[in-house]
């Protein structure tokens, strides 16, 4: 039910979402590739990291199953699987990225939110970029 519900946020994100690319309206966290929104917590933030980026992919998604974040491989250039351009942030060269992941954050019971992070990998293996995807109501 849950994997149902995810995708159809992932749906939503892709039609919903803004079509440009730009820095603006997100927090200044100067050459940090960890970006959310105005008055959005970043991803390392959240779960109280002190990561830096870039990062081997293996050491990330370890690092995922230690905290127990449900993620998903949402674009693979080598399955043929389009990447999503981020939304955050132009200062990624999108010709590097080979992989996206959307990772489910979370669900704050008591505000009824959740969070979707979006992970992207570059063509030597290491994550780059990390955004702050969607907030959607909680179940």
């Amino acid at each position: 039910m849950m994997r149902i519900f995810h995708a159809l946020c992932l749906v939503l994100l892709t039609a919903c979402g803004p079509t440009h690319n730009s820095d603006a309206g997100q927090i200044d966290r100067g050459n940090s590739m960890i970006i959310a929104n105005d008055g959005e917590v970043p991803f390392d933030k959240q779960y109280n990291l002190s990561i830096k980026l870039p990062m081997r992919e293996d050491a990330f998604l370890g690092l995922l199953k230690k905290l127990h974040l449900d993620y998903t491989l949402s674009g693979d250039l080598t399955k043929g699987l389009e990447i999503p351009k981020p939304r955050l942030s132009n200062r990624i060269k999108e010709g590097d990225i080979v992989r996206m992941y959307q990772v489910y954050g979370g669900v704050d019971k008591a505000n009824r939110f959740g969070r979707i992070y979006r992970v992207f990998v570059d063509k030597s293996g290491d994550v780059v970029y990390i955004e702050n995807a969607f907030e959607y109501p909680g179940m």
